[in-house]
């Protein structure tokens, strides 16, 4: 099952920041929450729900302070996993920069083609718009799960 809470899909890539709930170090059976906002290709940014922008820079997202939205903790389908902390399950962000975009993520992630291939395409990076896509495995405190405890 795939989560992805956004309003309306455009052909506008996005950024932002994604969890992908597993219990398996495999990524046998895992679900995919993205919080996404949509690049306009002059550089502004709008977000596409409630969660208002809580990053350093206002224009993205805050793994840390997202975790703890009312959308997220109160969303019923991923509820099981909000009662763990924020940094429990692999996550990462997706940013865009000079049509260049960049995935980074837990190294647990990156082993997983199927699991890139859907962030990928929650944050419609196959568009036009994007001339290359790549893909960081940030071994960083940062982004560190239980798989790495």
């Amino acid at each position: 099952m795939e989560i992805v809470l956004k309003a309306k899909v455009k052909t506008v890539p996005r950024v932002g920041i994604f969890w992908v709930f597993t219990y398996d170090r495999d990524f046998a059976e895992y679900e995919l929450l993205c919080v996404t906002t949509e690049i306009i290709i002059i550089g502004s940014f709008y977000g596409t729900h409630k969660i208002k922008f809580n990053s350093k820079n206002h224009k993205t997202y805050n793994h840390k302070l997202t975790w703890q939205e009312r959308e997220i903790k109160e969303n019923p389908s991923i509820k099981q996993y909000t009662k763990k902390a924020y940094n429990y399950f692999p996550r990462g962000r997706v940013e865009i920069r000079n049509n260049t975009s960049t995935i980074y993520m837990n190294p647990h992630i990156s082993e997983h083609q199927k699991v890139i291939a859907e962030v990928k395409k929650n944050f419609l990076l196959s568009s036009h718009y994007i001339s290359d896509i790549k893909v960081i495995a940030d071994g960083s405190e940062h982004y560190k799960c239980w798989m790495d405890w």
